[in-house]
């Protein structure tokens, strides 16, 4: 795959990038151009935070979302079901059995520790989500 086919994936952002986008994306050129020259006066948020930081390239960020489209970036949760054994205490999916079963933490490419919402609703476990004997964590992959 060469460099022009990678950039006309969907850009994959946090929530709050798209937030903004979707408020500003019909006038797109001019609203970035008027965040900046009002930048001063801009709201303290993540979304100026993520703006100011130039490692995340704002601009080219934006544009590509206007060009190739985007997703919003998935919310990842660890599992840990209070009161039972360490080690054992994680809920683990087998991507290659398709089974869930309680194991370690130690997330990987057979064996799946960090699940998203949708995930856990569809197998029927989205009550965790809130339960009071059950410690959920949000967690970033990588």
């Amino acid at each position: 795959m060469d460099d022009k086919e990678k950039q006309q994936k969907p850009v994959v952002v946090k929530q709050f990038i798209a937030n903004w986008y979707e408020k500003h994306k019909y006038n797109l050129e001019f609203n970035m151009w008027d965040y900046v020259y009002r930048f001063d006066y801009q709201e303290d948020t993540s979304f100026k935070e993520w703006f100011n930081d130039p490692k995340t390239e704002p601009f080219k960020t934006l544009v590509n979302m206007k060009q190739f489209g985007y997703k919003v970036e998935e919310k990842l949760y660890l599992v840990r079901v209070k009161g039972i054994k360490a080690g054992e205490d994680y809920l683990n999916y087998g991507s290659s059995n398709k089974k869930w079963y309680f194991d370690n933490r130690i997330n990987g490419d057979t064996i799946k520790t960090y699940h998203t919402q949708e995930e856990l609703e569809k197998a029927g476990f989205g009550w965790m989500l809130n339960s009071p004997g059950v410690e959920v964590t949000e967690v970033e992959e990588g």
